[in-house]
């Protein structure tokens, strides 16, 4: 292409290294990867070089945190070459990485369209036999129990009952809470197809995401909310513009203007896109409104608990990302304060200058020992923030209140080190800590390359084992209490032991979702996150503990609901709904590969979760509008193409054929459009 070369990044090469797969933290770069970036600086003389796509890998090798010396491999990468990133918008946290640690320039872009999701076929019939339940339990009741068994036999094939957490449709409440849970995914906000850089929807979907957008504000007059579809309308057109323009005067040396990001849907001042996304200050973190709104989370949640299982909850593990905490803006940290009977402190400028402890009379119940798992990047981006969750903890445990479960756990655990022969101030500080992470320079719990090599870690309890060994492994690293990232060497095994120690119990894991984009399944973090937690979890205590979300895609109506639930409704408002599909394979190629991703990360789920996706109902499903495809792109083609397979063989295999797109499950293949 004359002076542009289009190029793939590298593959990191974690997965050609089996054993370092499994047994290392770090992996430095390998020769290509070196010799790659090496050869665009010195030998094709690159001016500028453009990563496309959140995310590339160059910015998370090892490393310092911030401020990179030529000691560090990401500064070698790009050397004193400029660099562009095309960012999505609902992706602060990540960019932020990608402006430190890869030295980038980011043009932020929109998020696919969206729009309410509608009901598949199957769940139109299933509520329509709701409404026709409703007025034959008015005039007849025999007949009212006959819809009431067939809704009961419907739901259950779909997969319904595991998503609400009900054995059976016994009786209208049972009705009333299917009923709530199918409108709730006809009116899921969602995305629809992907967006193609510097092009602004057509019409019916930008109108469908102006809609979305106004959504969670109903009470605004239709004259205010005129007004506002029309700045947001326009807002999503400029958008188109700007971010070619930001891309061209980034490639002339110009200036790229500052711009904040968020889902627009949270925050309708991230559009017009195209510009250079920024954070906030994390000293404000969290805010007063964040509080109130987590402390709430976690009073309903403790309440929620005990009104299901008749005691309050003991101890809780909680993942924190800094994706996430960009956008929430410190929801999740309050939680976990409120929980353990702790909140902020803020001086007269609205930053957070400690914590203080709630009395106990005022808690109303017993203080919940929380174990906290942040992400590496979120290490990076919150230190602070994780030292005064280390400083909640303190001041929690040190409570003198025989209810105390923070306290007494950390007693125990105390006593045991004393057992092996540490110092009594050394138990003492081991005992207390409660946040654990990867070490500086290091990102992810590998997870997500470890569950596609299926044929290096066998089935039921062995893969059990290994998995959760890598996500010990790399996850162990105690923070806090006078430690940043140590992995505990006082006695043989002893740093993962330590890890091990702090899940005992773990009655639930829940981590957080704050977008209208991601979710469970088109992305491999949530389940290498919430799913290899949960796994850890059931491999200390023999059982899978709940796995919670806190759904907070709308930020007027936050909620802790179940894996399931939540996976539920995302199944049906996306993977099982034909205008999704349509919308998807209408963009050939990317469709069909994000459609690839889903399935994977689905099986992620079943490694490490199997009790949210055993539901082979929702497997079965799709095949029929596959099928069409298949027989769509048979007709194209002019030729049969092989009968759709239930068993999964292998992953998708994509290819291009005579025009058509091709998709390759297992052994069976099915035309996309062309």
């Amino acid at each position: 292409f004359g002076n542009t070369l289009f190029a793939p990044q590298p593959t990191r090469g974690w997965e050609q290294d089996v054993s370092k797969l499994y047994h290392d933290v770090q992996l430095p770069p390998h020769h290509q990867y070196l010799a790659f970036y090496l050869w665009l600086q010195k030998h094709y003389g690159a001016h500028a070089m453009v990563h496309v796509g959140t995310h590339a890998t160059h910015e998370w090798h090892a490393g310092k945190e911030v401020g990179f010396t030529a000691a560090d491999a990401s500064e070698n990468f790009v050397g004193a070459v400029p660099q562009l990133y095309a960012f999505i918008v609902d992706d602060i946290g990540e960019s932020l990485q990608a402006k430190r640690r890869g030295m980038a320039t980011i043009i932020s872009h929109m998020t696919p369209p969206l729009d309410r999701a509608t009901l598949n076929p199957g769940l139109k019939e299933l509520a329509q036999l709701i409404s026709d339940w409703s007025v034959a339990k008015e005039k007849s009741p025999g007949m009212a129990e006959s819809v009431r068994a067939e809704i009961d036999q419907k739901a259950r094939t779909m997969g319904l009952l595991t998503d609400i957490g009900i054995a059976a449709i016994g009786g209208e409440h049972d009705i009333e809470v299917l009923d709530d849970h199918i409108t709730e995914i006809a009116e899921k906000i969602t995305p629809f197809g992907l967006h193609t850089f510097g092009t602004a929807p057509a019409e019916p979907m930008k109108r469908a995401t102006v809609e979305a957008i106004l959504s969670i504000d109903p009470e605004k007059s239709e004259a205010v909310r005129g007004e506002r579809a029309a700045t947001l309308a326009a807002a999503i057109e400029q958008s188109a513009v700007d971010e070619l323009d930001a891309f061209a005067r980034g490639l002339a040396g110009g200036y790229i203007a500052a711009g904040p990001g968020n889902d627009p849907v949270r925050n309708p001042d991230a559009l017009p896109t195209g510009r250079n996304l920024y954070g906030f200050d994390p000293s404000r973190m969290p805010s007063r409104a964040s509080w109130n709104m987590g402390e709430k989370l976690a009073r309903e949640l403790a309440q929620n608990f005990h009104e299901r299982k008749g005691q309050w909850p003991t101890r809780l593990v909680y993942n924190l990302w800094g994706v996430e905490s960009n956008r929430h803006e410190g929801v999740m940290e309050s939680q976990i304060m409120a929980l353990m009977g702790v909140r902020p402190k803020w001086d007269e400028r609205g930053k957070v200058a400690g914590v203080e402890v709630i009395p106990r009379a005022e808690l109303g119940r017993p203080r919940c020992d929380v174990t906290i798992i942040p992400s590496g990047l979120y290490r990076d981006l919150f230190s602070q923030v994780m030292k005064l969750l280390d400083e909640a903890v303190t001041l929690a445990q040190a409570q003198p209140e025989e209810d105390n479960v923070l306290r007494s756990n950390v007693a125990a655990t105390r006593a045991e080190l004393l057992a092996k022969g540490l110092p009594e101030a050394r138990a003492a500080q081991l005992a207390a800590v409660r946040l654990f992470s990867v070490p500086s320079g290091a990102y992810g719990t590998n997870v997500a390359n470890v569950v596609p090599l299926s044929n290096t870690y066998g089935n039921a309890a062995e893969a059990d084992e290994k998995v959760s060994g890598v996500y010990f492994m790399r996850m162990h690293h105690a923070f806090g209490q006078g430690m940043w990232g140590e992995s505990v060497s006082d006695a043989p095994g002893l740093a993962v032991d330590l890890f091990k120690s702090a899940l005992k119990g773990a009655q639930a894991a829940i981590h957080s979702r704050s977008s209208n984009v991601f979710a469970t399944l088109d992305n491999d973090d949530f389940y290498q996150y919430l799913g290899a937690t949960a796994q850890a979890i059931r491999q200390v205590n023999g059982a899978t503990p709940e796995v919670l979300v806190t759904n907070m895609a709308n930020p007027k109506a936050p909620k802790n609901e179940t894996l399931e639930k939540y996976m539920g409704r995302e199944m049906r408002a996306r993977y099982l709904n034909p205008k999704w599909i349509d919308a998807i394979m209408a963009e050939g190629y990317a469709g069909a590969k994000l459609v690839n991703q889903v399935v994977e990360h689905l099986y992620g789920w079943q490694v490490t979760v199997p009790e949210a996706v055993d539901r082979p109902e929702d497997a079965r499903a799709p095949f029929a509008r596959l099928r069409e495809l298949r027989d769509a792109g048979a007709a194209r083609l002019g030729r049969p193409l092989p009968e759709l397979s239930m068993g999964m063989s292998g992953d998708f295999e994509i290819a291009v054929e005579e025009g058509a797109t091709m998709v390759r499950v297992g052994s069976a293949l099915f035309g996309a459009r062309a």
